[in-house]
């Protein structure tokens, strides 16, 4: 469990998105429901008017889920075919 929390990382949802996914991503990254990220956005929004442009700037800066994955893909794959040695780290001779 202590291992989970430390390995969040925020992002836009594509399966819990009304409109960009920020919300949702909020919602789980926070472990709350995504419609009380929504209606906080929507009092920010009706009492101050900066809701929008805040969300608006989160959906631009959060990567989308999608891309995540495929860069965690990707980092797997360049882990698992990189045979050059660490630094610091000897290989074996083979005689």
């Amino acid at each position: 469990m202590e291992n989970e929390m430390n390995n969040k990382t925020l992002y836009r949802t594509e399966d819990d998105k009304m409109i960009g996914g920020v919300c949702g991503g909020l919602g789980r990254y926070f472990e709350i429901d995504p419609t009380i990220v929504r209606l906080f956005f929507a009092l920010i929004f009706f009492g101050y008017g900066a809701g929008g442009m805040i969300y608006l700037l989160l959906w631009i800066i959060m990567p989308d889920e999608k891309m995540l994955q495929a860069k965690e893909q990707e980092v797997n794959k360049t882990e698992e075919s990189d045979p050059t040695p660490i630094e610091g780290e000897v290989l074996a001779k083979e005689e």
